[in-house]
């Protein structure tokens, strides 16, 4: 075969098949690059607080995504052409593909049209804070990218979750045009007079956490304080009645959570002093829980119990186990007298007289006796705060 031959064949190639065949391969390659650069424009131009704008740029990712998947398709076809293949040819085998397909791909075709309910509805955008629920899944996050087959969002701890859009049944949007900052925390009534006082101290307390320069920006609406939504009783000696008190103030999307925090920390600095403690010994109040000491006490206001003194119960346990152990000691110094004197009925007359003791030691200061002391002198001591 002559090498003019192969030469001509080759040229003749390179111009029929192999420049179209490397147009088609370019396109394909700069299709992704063109798709970025559009997202990234469509960026550039929209407000990305804006409800919207965030509705804009999910529209803007699909739209190119499905604009890649087109392009892809006719290059496909383009590159059969030039390889000499006909569509006609083509299109029963890709029938038969395009069926198998359909029937095994039910769940992507069911997340393709979740997916294009969600972008035409708005269901939520690019950097929402959503929360997902359904088929057993339970994750929030903010949402970094939406296609027409799932969403992807990052969670709190940095993790990038793909959720398939058809998987979620539940969808919480806690970035949709404006959130709520809803705060319900207890207050003690120590300290206060009345309940007025009480409202009136928590109301003060929220506007000074509004006010905060921090979150001064973020908040759309007024403060509202509810009165009491419940009521918490002590659960140890001297520990004070609570009240739990709910704020609600209305804020941009995403600044909830930063107002709740500080709202906390306002009514928790204007009732620092009144939350006080209760140590306690055994389950018993150790220790008076006392009022602030720059509060005088007002007469008819709540009244914690009156100190419990334990070293009275202290004193007389040790007493008691002293008197014990000396007993003890002369019985068994006892016994050594008449053992070595050799008589046998005084020894036996004192060992009935030890054991009868040693009942009565564990009937009345065995090792849990300043326990009990201690516990009858907490019993005594709030009884008598009761009675007063």
């Amino acid at each position: 075969m002559p090498f003019g031959y192969l030469l001509n064949v080759l040229w003749r190639w390179i111009v029929e098949i192999g420049i179209p065949l490397g147009i088609v391969l370019i396109l394909a390659l700069l299709v992704p690059r063109i798709g970025r650069f559009a997202v990234r424009f469509v960026e550039n131009r929209v407000n990305l607080r804006s409800q919207e704008a965030k509705a804009q740029l999910a529209l803007a990712g699909t739209g190119v995504y499905l604009a890649q998947i087109i392009i892809y398709v006719v290059l496909f076809v383009i590159a059969l052409k030039i390889f000499g293949l006909s569509g006609t040819g083509v299109a029963v085998p890709a029938t038969v593909v395009s069926a198998a397909l359909g029937f095994g791909a039910q769940s992507i075709i069911a997340d393709f049209l979740a997916g294009f309910f969600i972008l035409t509805e708005k269901q939520f955008g690019l950097g929402d804070w959503v929360r997902f629920q359904g088929n057993g899944i339970d994750v929030q996050g903010d949402v970094m990218k939406i296609t027409m087959r799932a969403t992807h969002i990052r969670t709190l701890g940095g993790e990038n979750v793909i959720i398939p859009n058809s998987t979620a049944r539940v969808c919480y949007n806690h970035s949709n045009n404006w959130a709520r900052a809803v705060v319900v925390i207890p207050v003690p009534l120590l300290g206060s007079e009345s309940m007025a006082e009480v409202v009136q101290r928590c109301v003060a307390a929220g506007k000074r956490a509004l006010a905060d320069p921090v979150i001064a920006d973020d908040v759309m609406g007024e403060l509202e304080v509810h009165p009491p939504v419940g009521i918490t009783q002590p659960t140890a000696v001297g520990q004070p009645w609570m009240v739990n008190m709910r704020f609600l103030v209305r804020t941009f999307p995403l600044c909830q959570w930063s107002v709740e925090r500080t709202l906390r920390t306002y009514v928790v600095d204007e009732f620092f002093a009144d939350y006080g403690s209760a140590t306690t010994y055994d389950g018993y109040m150790r220790e008076e829980f006392e009022p602030a000491p720059d509060r005088p006490v007002v007469p008819g206001a709540y009244q914690t119990a009156p100190a419990i003194d334990l070293t009275v119960a202290d004193a007389a346990a040790d007493a008691a186990t002293e008197a014990v152990r000396r007993h003890s000691d002369s019985s068994a110094q006892a016994m050594a007298q008449a053992a070595a004197t050799g008589d046998k009925a005084a020894a036996r007359r004192k060992k009935l007289a030890d054991t009868a003791a040693d009942g009565h030691e564990s009937a009345t200061c065995g090792p849990s006796a300043r326990t009990i002391a201690r516990r009858a002198a907490a019993t005594a001591g709030f009884a008598a705060g009761q009675a007063a």
